[in-house]
């Protein structure tokens, strides 16, 4: 597979802004057709976590990590 696309959201999850910035860079992949991508997050109560997301024959697949149990 291609090298996934790699994106970190300054905004916070916890931001009422969140849910439109992660739209904006969902759609921005959509409109390249990424089909496998990296998205980085930073809560602050819960420290980084990565967000991997891979389209494949249709299908959507989005795997979660992170340091923090």
């Amino acid at each position: 597979p291609a090298t996934a696309a790699r994106a970190e959201l300054p905004v916070p999850p916890e931001s009422p802004l969140f849910p439109s910035a992660l739209g904006v860079q969902l759609s921005t992949w959509v409109s390249e057709g990424v089909s496998h991508a990296t998205l980085e997050l930073h809560p602050s109560e819960l420290g980084p976590i990565e967000v991997r997301i891979a389209v494949t024959d249709g299908r959507t697949q989005i795997d979660l990590s992170s340091d923090v149990a």
